[in-house]
């Protein structure tokens, strides 16, 4: 069942995203990356706590549903697999385009999974982007290099430090400089 449903994943996906005109795209390998860490909830959630919410019920951290999807999300909300692979689908697309936008460099597959991977889940960090773009960065009165900006910014959700971004903070950065897929 569980390769079935990773086949159709992989068949979805692609096809939503091929219709993109990007030049890059994220790999399968990046895919399951970034839906692993994420995971799959079909009931809307509090990504701080975990827990399923309902209405009337108070959100600690940010309101989730699917793979990671915020955007929309009310309380009580369910979604299918369906909708949540099409959620999937259109924020790995803001993620890309975001890269698209912003790194002015030449980069590897894995580089550029590692780089959608975390503007999937923060967003995008214009200061990451220019350390990978060759910039420094001074912040709150220090100076950062890449890897210390990559695996020490953006390991919190609402001000508390959850040790599973810090995790996939570092696993990322593992991703972009040794190309190695957790």
């Amino acid at each position: 069942m569980q390769n079935r449903y990773k086949i159709l994943l992989t068949t979805a996906l692609f096809f939503l995203l091929s219709k993109r005109s990007n030049k890059m795209k994220t790999s399968q390998k990046g895919i399951n990356f970034i839906s692993g860490h994420e995971g799959l909830k079909l009931r809307a959630y509090d990504d701080l706590t975990k827990k399923d919410i309902y209405p009337g019920d108070n959100v600690q951290g940010t309101l989730t549903i699917g793979y990671g999807h915020i955007k929309g999300v009310y309380p009580g909300q369910v979604i299918t697999e369906a909708q949540a692979l099409k959620y999937l689908a259109q924020d790995l697309a803001n993620a890309e385009s975001w890269v698209d936008r912003n790194i002015k460099i030449q980069l590897t597959q894995p580089q550029f999974d590692a780089l959608v991977s975390h503007a999937f889940n923060t967003g995008g960090s214009g200061n990451l982007a220019k350390l990978v773009n060759g910039g420094n960065v001074f912040y709150n009165g220090r100076t950062y290099n890449l890897p210390q900006w990559w695996t020490t910014t953006y390991v919190t959700s609402k001000g508390k430090y959850l040790a599973g971004l810090e995790r996939r903070r570092k696993e990322e950065y593992k991703l972009y400089t040794e190309n190695f897929y957790s």
